[in-house]
């Protein structure tokens, strides 16, 4: 639990107290409105009326004592910018300043915010993700080359494993989950992983560590004897590092060891499934 310090009681402010509300932690909302004041204080711990370019009065609120400090004031940028100068001068830890206008945030930045949020922009580039296509249900950016996908499957994938599908081999994606109705079915040690039963998957656009990992490989529609014989065969990876060391070491044994010999295709491409 957090103790938070929310500073503007407009549309923006009072979905955010709603949610860290709903989150269990403390929230002392301000605002100079009284009726924006009244209407939140089903939403918070407390609420209080004030005038937050007042150096008195941000003063008196200790600011010191929250773990976070909110400037949602997003109707007044001089006010804003004030109001976040105010609170890294009272010794505020970590404010956060909403920003309607890129300039706004690198005024707001240089004036005491270590972060700004930009609710506008944010909320612009996911619905043209979004709605730009039929068969993207949600979508997440965690850096500019890696996001989180929730799609539809794709026909072709329809009746077919992961295993056999080969997409981190070939699409360098990472399927996470399946999602059949309303249970989203994690894909390592999942026991079904077949596409014919999940409407939707949620996609990662780089591949990423998993503890367990259990696929077979089929060669031609037919599986070979060393994938029959291992076909409940089990690969713990407990890190990122030991899943790194195995693949350069099945690819050195494949440049290298085994190269000449029949066995490599059994050996090499089963496990190569086994990891995909």
């Amino acid at each position: 639990m957090k103790s938070v310090l929310l500073i503007g009681l407009g549309r923006f402010g009072r979905h955010m107290a709603a949610k860290l509300q709903e989150l269990h932690h403390e929230v002392l909302a301000v605002d100079k409105d009284e009726e924006r004041v009244n209407d939140a204080l089903p939403l918070v711990t407390h609420a209080q009326i004030g005038d937050s370019t007042s150096e008195a009065f941000i003063a008196s609120l200790g600011v010191r004592n929250f773990d976070m400090c909110v400037v949602a004031i997003g109707d007044d940028f001089q006010s804003s910018l004030e109001t976040t100068a105010l609170l890294k001068e009272q010794g505020a830890r970590y404010v956060l300043s909403r920003a309607a206008r890129d300039v706004h945030a690198k005024f707001l930045l240089r004036n005491g915010a270590d972060d700004v949020v930009y609710p506008e922009r944010e909320s612009a580039s996911w619905a043209a993700v979004r709605y730009s296509s039929d068969h993207i249900f949600d979508y997440v950016q965690l850096t500019p080359d890696h996001s989180i996908y929730e799609t539809a499957v794709p026909h072709s994938w329809v009746g077919k494993t992961i295993g056999q599908l080969g997409v981190r081999q070939r699409h360098n994606i990472n399927i996470l989950a399946v999602k059949q109705g309303e249970e989203l079915i994690p894909i390592p040690g999942s026991p079904a992983d077949r596409a014919a039963k999940a409407r939707k998957a949620a996609e990662q656009g780089q591949p990423q560590p998993e503890e367990e990992l259990e696929e077979q490989t089929e060669d031609n529609g037919e599986t070979t004897a060393f994938a029959r014989y291992m076909s409940d065969a089990l690969f713990l990876i407990p890190t990122p590092q030991v899943l790194q060391k195995i693949i350069t070491g099945l690819d050195d044994l494949y440049e290298h060891d085994i190269s000449g010999l029949d066995m490599q295709g059994d050996l090499y491409e089963y496990m190569l499934g086994k990891l995909s």
